[in-house]
């Protein structure tokens, strides 16, 4: 079991001791944790932030870019509340991916992190600390798509940010290199039914171009690494140009930004302190 809150972890002073957390219960038996500023006022509503984690098999939300300071205290730091906990299969629950087919045969592993998110939702917003119309998703590899996702199906997350979250999947096909939309049915086993899809990508029925869509004229910003080997970059790029001819229809072109650092898929200092800035200025 991993230790929370250990500095090898980016639980870095002296954001560390500036912060104070609770627990939460949630949906089906989920627990997570809401990490707050301390000196937050007696009766304070705090705009609020669910953290997804990536593909952090042992650590679960713990992860972090090598020893940086952790996503929760950056965001704690610049004045917001933080819902963090593991995903279905991740960490504290990596037991029950074994079993999950078995017990869900007609749902996805996908779909129970989406469930999940939204129940993190239900919890905020009878929360005394949170605002309930200021919950935001924060989402990094695995948890950017889950973020995508959520905020497609649920109109109360009012803005998104989404890191290496995803690649279109109609483009995503074995020429690509990048493992196609095989990840999510047979390596990963997040959705199965994609698999009907490997070698036919062109008949999916939905794609993310769609799927951000959906979100507007809610504040999104996607971050996708020009040197990220898991998606093709200018794919992503074209995803959030068509997805901007839907947010124009709003007068709200701006309001889905894409930012392109020259890096690979990770989530180190330099680029968590840009989206921080962001979130500052765009989710309010």
């Amino acid at each position: 079991m991993i230790q929370r809150g250990g500095n090898s972890f980016g639980w870095l002073e002296p954001q560390k001791s500036q912060t104070s957390s609770r627990s939460l219960s949630f949906g089906f038996n989920v627990r997570g944790d809401l990490y707050y500023p301390a000196d937050t006022p007696q009766g304070a509503k705090l705009p609020t932030v669910i953290w997804l984690h990536g593909y952090s098999y042992p650590l679960g939300y713990m992860w972090v870019y090598h020893n940086d300071l952790h996503p929760i205290l950056a965001l704690v730091r610049a004045g917001y509340a933080v819902l963090a906990f593991d995903q279905s299969g991740f960490g504290s629950r990596m037991s029950e991916s074994g079993a999950f087919y078995d017990r869900y045969p007609h749902w996805s592993q996908m779909g129970r992190m989406v469930e999940d998110a939204r129940a993190a939702v239900d919890a905020l917003e009878k929360d005394s600390l949170v605002d309930p119309q200021r919950i935001y998703l924060f989402g990094y590899s695995m948890g950017g798509a889950v973020g995508v996702y959520t905020a497609a199906l649920d109109s109360r997350v009012k803005g998104l940010v989404s890191i290496c979250g995803f690649t279109p999947m109609r483009s995503d096909t074995a020429a690509r290199g990048t493992g196609g939309v095989a990840r999510y049915s047979h390596e990963r086993g997040l959705i199965p039914r994609l698999g009907f899809f490997v070698g036919h990508e062109d008949q999916l029925p939905y794609d993310f171009p769609e799927l951000l869509g959906v979100l507007a004229p809610r504040p999104v910003l996607v971050v996708e690494p020009q040197l990220d080997r898991d998606s093709t970059p200018a794919d992503v790029k074209t995803a959030v140009e068509q997805a901007k001819r839907v947010y124009a229809l709003y007068g709200s072109a701006a309001k889905l930004e894409l930012q392109e650092p020259w890096d690979y898929n990770r989530l180190p200092t330099r680029t968590q302190d840009e989206i921080v800035k962001w979130i500052a200025a765009n989710l309010r």
